[in-house]
């Protein structure tokens, strides 16, 4: 199981329904329940979400972020996709389903809005520690460079250029390994 798989089923636990629980009573009682969380709802929406493929990808999480910011702003209305799986799961029309969805889509879109947050730090940490890698790599190959420099180009007065564990001149007829370069 995947770990979104795992937290998205965390967050069904603590909310204390699972996907068969989703249905047309539960969703009236949560909406009719001014002191509550509205805690089925918020799961029937996440869960419709999932099921749709909003969480399948970081590009479909954002494209979920930009919907439920419309949605959110009274621009559009939820996805069809959503709609249909929560009224095929409800048996409620899809006027009722969107009355009550409104309510939660804060919630949705900060737990979105969390997830793509902490991907692009995921990513651009994965980038940092590239250029780190690369600038690391450029380093050595300065610090060799200087060193074949010391050496001067090889006895023919050809340059050096990397070949397997060390340095062959342009001409091909002379190799230097990276320990004898070491050790220099």
């Amino acid at each position: 199981m995947a770990e979104e798989e795992v937290q998205v089923e965390i967050e069904e636990v603590r909310l204390g329904i699972k996907e068969k629980a989703i249905t047309q009573e539960a969703m009236l009682q949560d909406q009719g329940d001014t002191d509550g969380d509205g805690g089925t709802v918020y799961a029937a929406l996440l869960i419709a979400c999932r099921e749709a493929g909003y969480d399948a990808s970081h590009d479909k999480r954002k494209e979920l972020t930009l919907i439920l910011h419309a949605v959110l702003q009274g621009d559009s209305g939820f996805p069809d996709d959503i709609m249909a799986i929560l009224t095929a799961k409800t048996s409620l029309n899809a006027t009722m389903v969107e009355k009550m969805l409104r309510p939660q889509v804060h919630r949705v879109l900060q737990a979105m809005e969390d997830a793509v947050r902490a991907e692009e730090a995921r990513q651009a940490e994965l980038q940092r520690l590239e250029e780190d890698k690369r600038a690391q790599r450029e380093a050595e190959h300065e610090r060799i460079q200087q060193k074949l420099m010391v050496c001067g180009p090889c006895p023919m007065g050809f340059s050096w250029h990397r070949q397997g564990g060390g340095w062959r001149c342009a001409g091909g007829s002379h190799y230097v390994s990276d320990l004898n370069l070491g050790s220099m």
